[in-house]
């Protein structure tokens, strides 16, 4: 798996936990505290450039990311790859852009 991918699945893991995220400045926020492990923060610091690449906002639907995590992996995969197709097609956008929106890593 891609660091991308590993990042994305790290955000839907946690948001199924109910966890949020969000970027302010170079430091990533995150809510409530309490439901992430010494294990998830490590995840966290070591994926914290993609991740900060994937937060901005604009870079990923994170409505989609929501639905993703409550779905089987193969399931958000194929959500994910529907959403890519549409926003290529009915929104013209470029393939790798709407990729990239839709967190096909």
């Amino acid at each position: 798996m891609t660091p991308r991918g590993e990042a994305i699945a790290f955000l839907e893991a946690i948001t199924r936990l109910g966890v949020e995220l969000r970027v302010e400045g170079e430091r990533i926020l995150f809510r409530p505290a309490a439901m992430l492990t010494a294990e998830d923060r490590q995840r966290l610091r070591d994926l914290k450039p993609q991740l900060m690449d994937i937060l901005v906002p604009g870079t990923l639907d994170m409505k989609l990311l929501v639905l993703c995590a409550a779905l089987p992996p193969m399931d958000a995969q194929d959500l994910r790859e529907e959403r890519a197709a549409i926003l290529e097609f009915d929104a013209g956008m470029p393939r790798a852009e709407a990729e990239c929106r839709a967190g096909v890593a």
